[in-house]
C-alpha cells in the first residue's frame, strides 16, 4: 500500500487525477465513493453542516498537495488538542 505522504503518494494522486480528466465517464465512482463518505460522515453524530465543512477542508487539503499549491509539514496536517 501507498504511504500517505511522500513521492508514491504524489505518483498515485497524479495518476488517478490524470484518469480522471482523460476519462470523466469514470468518474462515476469517485461521486459514488463520495456520497457514501457523506452519508458515513453525516451518521457520526455530527452536525451535517458541520461535518461538510470538515470533509471540504479534507478535500481541499488533498487537492492543494495534489497539485502542489501548497505543502504542509507534519506539525501542520495535527488538530490542537483544543480542538479535540
Amino acid at each position: 500500500m501507498t504511504t500517505l505522504t511522500g513521492a508514491g503518494f504524489d505518483s498515485l494522486c497524479a495518476s488517478i487525477t490524470t484518469a480522471l480528466l482523460s476519462f470523466p465517464e469514470r468518474l462515476k465512482p469517485v461521486v459514488a465513493q463520495g456520497n457514501r463518505t457523506q452519508l458515513d460522515i453525516e451518521g457520526d453524530r455530527l452536525d451535517p453542516v458541520l461535518a461538510t465543512i470538515i470533509r471540504l477542508a479534507v478535500d481541499g487539503l488533498w487537492l492543494s498537495e495534489n497539485f502542489n499549491l501548497m505543502r504542509f509539514d507534519g506539525a501542520s496536517r495535527q488538530l490542537s488538542p483544543s480542538v479535540c
